[in-house]
């Protein structure tokens, strides 16, 4: 297996000059940038935050930005590589998704498992992990920065890739790591996938629900982070515009609607409520009348997470304001800001990131080169 992490090819670097790439690039930064940006005020109340001497700006107006990520970060990328893995071994016809499915799945239970190494833990499947390739290769990668315990306690019990977690958790760790997932079927031209736009969302829905089980048992996790997938996957779709958010979340409650039935089968744990609740949040009449993102939670479950990136996402003018907008409160402030930057970027294209947190944030050369990969 080539050391994905490191190399690189001018065929990846051309192709990666396309719309799309370039969008799922600026998105994958931006959310590492929001996980960078919310780390230091997680656990913070809304008072400390004000009262601590934590500045959010310096004196030439720029938002103070260490650019040191988390877990979140950590996750996204292990997922990514996961899937470009499996792009080596999958040798199933494309257009039978559930099949790409699962052996992608396959694939990213693997990669958790050589996070897990990189937190200086071991599982109960103890796979043999080759540290001279790939992320964990990397030493700005060995690095154990308040994970959550949740994917800790999961992947530790793994005993089999294909195991879905025991755990009843609806934790936010399972909506940071949806990017990459997304890409996966908005990537694929007409040329090499005869699925149908609606069967790619389908598909990402599918992806994004299985990938989530390997870390949380709970329904409200699986089907929040299957609709993350499935939203990420409009809005990389569609291209830059100003409805695209709205477009976005449109579909993927339209798709939610009309594919109960089948939703509903996926797992014995999942009831209509729970389906109905992801429903609603996907709706843009939640987000009118309210003015502020605490309103919605404080993030440390998957719902609320969502719930509160998108209101920032539809609410904030520019990128720097949705920073603070996702972060300032009493909460899970890196996964919201995060997950809220993803879906802001990702909206407009790749647009409007300012250069200086590009410039400032510590994995950003790794997370170029890595999504280079995705070429397919």
């Amino acid at each position: 297996m080539q050391n994905i992490a490191i190399k690189s090819d001018n065929k990846a670097i051309s192709q990666a000059s396309t719309p799309m790439l370039l969008n799922f690039e600026r998105a994958m930064l931006a959310a590492a940038i929001g996980d960078a940006f919310g780390l230091p005020m997680e656990f913070f109340s809304d008072q400390k935050i004000k009262q601590s001497g934590l500045h959010l700006y310096n004196y030439d107006g720029q938002l103070t930005f260490l650019g040191k990520t988390s877990d979140d970060t950590q996750l996204n990328l292990f997922t990514a590589e996961g899937i470009i893995y499996s792009k080596y071994t999958n040798k199933q016809n494309v257009n039978d998704y559930q099949l790409i499915n699962d052996t992608i799945v396959l694939e990213v239970a693997r990669a958790y498992q050589r996070w897990l190494y990189t937190q200086n833990e071991v599982s109960v499947f103890c796979e043999k992990i080759d540290t001279e390739a790939g992320l964990v290769s990397h030493p700005e990668l060995n690095q154990r920065v308040e994970p959550g315990d949740t994917c800790i306690s999961a992947l530790k019990d793994m005993e089999y890739p294909s195991q879905s977690a025991y755990n009843f958790s609806k934790g936010s760790g399972v909506t940071i790591k949806n990017l990459p997932i997304a890409m996966v079927y908005a990537a694929q031209s007409s040329s090499s996938c005869s699925l149908s736009c609606h069967q790619k969302a389908l598909a990402s829905f599918d992806l994004g629900f299985k990938v989530a089980q390997i870390t949380h048992g709970h329904p409200i996790a699986k089907l929040t982070a299957a609709a993350i997938a499935t939203l990420l996957f409009f809005n990389l779709q569609r291209g830059p515009s100003k409805s695209t958010l709205m477009y976005s979340m449109a579909m993927t409650r339209e798709l939610m609607i009309s594919n109960l039935a089948n939703i509903l089968s996926f797992s014995f744990d999942i009831q209509k409520s729970h389906i109905e609740h992801v429903i609603e949040l996907l709706n843009n009449d939640f987000y009118e009348g309210v003015n502020c993102v605490s309103a919605y939670g404080q993030g440390w479950c998957a719902d609320e997470t969502l719930a509160m990136a998108l209101y920032c996402a539809l609410h904030a003018e520019t990128f720097e304001q949705l920073l603070v907008m996702s972060a300032c409160h009493s909460g899970d402030s890196d996964s919201t800001c995060s997950l809220a930057a993803s879906i802001f970027v990702s909206a407009r294209g790749g647009e409007g990131m300012p250069d200086y947190l590009v410039e400032k944030l510590e994995l950003r050369d790794i997370v170029k080169v890595i999504t280079e990969k995705f070429i397919y």
